[in-house]
């Protein structure tokens, strides 16, 4: 079994900071708390989530910062950490569409076109922690353009975990996920090794190229503790489940088609990436 985990530099970060940020997310409308929100800081491009009740707390090296609050169905929002830190509210504007939370379906659906099929989990396993990356996405090519996006599978280590999975349009000029095609949130939380969800509302793929994320959220029942030893020391620090699986493909190299969102809110390709790794979420299409 082996474990491909993002650290990054999250040791040295308790060490660096000298402000501690906390603060509520709620909605501007009607005063509810916002559970589960992305807070990213700028330039230190790291962040966190909030929690059931909306709360969160960040360390930052720099009052001169800014705060990225977003969460599905809100606009996000730019904030300044000296703004957040006199406030200790911060007001997130409702979208036209309020979105809601779909269900986990088992039942067999007909599967005219799979991407990316898989029958067995690779036991190679990916997760992040709170210094790297907060989504990965990955690049599918539909046979054609206007097909309809029915269900995705993935697979990942069992055990709970809590997570959204996002669908996005490919911007044709830089390569990156662009608009969000989900009408629906979709939050999973599930125990099972593989996960099968069936989006019941089709989504109607404008292109052929689209890409399927996995969201982290920073949340307590996420984390867990990675034990490791660098330079002859040993280190310990947490990472979050999901534990996504995924299998490095053997011949030809391929099209790097893996992208990473950051916490402040960009797209890029990931650094030190085998391009022939894969991660195990498979598109189920049909036509229009």
């Amino acid at each position: 079994m082996k474990y491909f985990f993002f650290m990054l530099a999250a040791a040295p970060l308790s060490v660096c900071c000298q402000t501690l940020v906390h603060a509520q997310v709620i909605s501007k409308s009607t005063q509810q708390a916002i559970p589960f929100a992305t807070v990213g800081l700028v330039k230190q491009n790291n962040g966190t989530t909030t929690d059931e009740i909306g709360s969160f707390k960040i360390q930052c090296r720099s009052i001169e910062d800014s705060i990225i609050i977003s969460a599905v169905g809100f606009k996000t929002a730019r904030v300044a950490v000296s703004v957040v830190l006199s406030a200790r509210k911060i007001e997130l504007e409702e979208n036209l569409v309020l979105l809601e939370e779909v269900s986990i379906s088992w039942r067999n659906k007909a599967k005219p076109t799979t991407l990316n099929d898989f029958v067995h989990c690779p036991t190679n396993y990916y997760s992040v922690g709170l210094g790297t990356y907060r989504q990965v996405a990955q690049r599918f090519l539909a046979p054609r353009a206007s097909m309809r996006l029915q269900s995705i599978r993935l697979c990942k280590m069992a055990g709970k975990a809590t997570f959204r999975v996002r669908v996005y349009a490919m911007d044709s000029i830089t390569g990156m996920p662009s608009t969000d095609l989900l009408s629906k949130e979709l939050l999973i939380n599930s125990s099972d090794k593989n996960v099968y969800i069936d989006l019941q509302e089709n989504i109607v793929l404008p292109d052929r190229d689209f890409f399927i994320a996995v969201e982290w959220l920073f949340i307590s029942s996420n984390e867990f503790r990675v034990k490791a030893k660098i330079d002859r020391q040993k280190i310990s620090y947490s990472n979050y489940a999901p534990r996504l699986s995924f299998k490095k493909l053997t011949g030809i190299p391929t099209q790097n088609n893996c992208r990473m969102l950051n916490f402040n809110g960009s797209w890029q390709k990931p650094e030190n990436y085998d391009s022939n790794h894969v991660f195990m979420i498979a598109a189920e299409l049909g036509s229009q």
